[in-house]
């Protein structure tokens, strides 16, 4: 979920525990009432119940605590011009980091491979090819490095790669 999204779910998550805390103190208002039920086929009690002004004082303080212990767990976020411009400042900030990272990713593959035809042209693969590979390897994505080690595992099945050591591959 990105930042910008974040606030605004905290703001739901904020009012939800309002209306749930309100919702709660009105029940017990409501079932702490002296009244007692009525009668099957009785007519209702005249007029809508009403709390007493203490509870009505109550169930503020009530809400005010539930909203200040929501505030407390959250992140505010400020409100404005100056929020959209720092969500939007953000999300180009990890736009630009996905870039390169892509870019990244995309210049290690190409290394990778040109490390593996030079091997190829010259018919052996020596530590040096082995210890350049290696350095590339983890900057690749995983499809990248499939297809860097698709192009170099046959070849040395083909014999079109000799070791010019013994060791690890890659």
């Amino acid at each position: 979920m990105s930042d910008a999204a974040r606030p605004r779910r905290w703001r739901w998550i904020g009012g939800v525990g309002v209306v749930a805390v309100g919702a709660f103190a009105l029940g017990h208002l409501h079932a702490g009432s002296d009244a007692a039920p009525a009668a099957k086929g009785a007519p209702p009690a005249p007029g809508p119940r009403l709390a007493p002004a203490i509870a009505s004082a109550e169930l503020k303080a009530a809400i005010a605590e539930a909203v200040r212990d929501e505030l407390r767990g959250a992140r505010v976020a400020p409100r404005g011009p100056e929020a959209e411009t720092e969500a939007e400042a953000e999300a180009e900030t990890e736009t630009e980091a996905e870039a390169e990272a892509v870019d990244r990713a995309a210049a290690a593959a190409a290394r990778g491979h040109a490390v593996v035809d030079a091997a190829r042209q010259a018919g052996r693969w020596t530590r040096d090819d082995a210890a350049a590979l290696r350095a590339v390897l983890p900057a690749m994505t995983e499809r990248q490095r499939q297809a860097v080690l698709d192009a170099l595992l046959p070849a040395f099945n083909r014999g079109e790669l000799k070791p010019d050591y013994v060791g690890p591959t890659f």
